[in-house]
């Protein structure tokens, strides 16, 4: 896996963290911690966004493969 590659997955797992801790605010949480969640997960989106630009369609192909192996495990 290139380092591009490994970037990209350290981001989408990034992504991915901050959307799950989106997901599990509670209900009545505060406007404030809301607002930041969303802004963590959205700036953590579009970071990896960039760098899935970067890849080749072969690099991109590696690491979803490898993200469905994880998945499923």
């Amino acid at each position: 896996m290139t380092p591009a590659a490994r970037e990209y997955l350290a981001a989408y797992r990034a992504s991915e963290k901050a959307s799950k801790a989106r997901q599990s605010l509670p209900a009545g949480s505060s406007r404030a911690r809301v607002t930041t969640a969303n802004a963590r997960w959205s700036n953590a989106a579009e970071h990896r966004d960039r760098l899935e630009a970067q890849l080749s369609p072969a690099e991109l192909a590696e690491v979803r493969e490898r993200l469905k192996k994880e998945q499923a495990a």
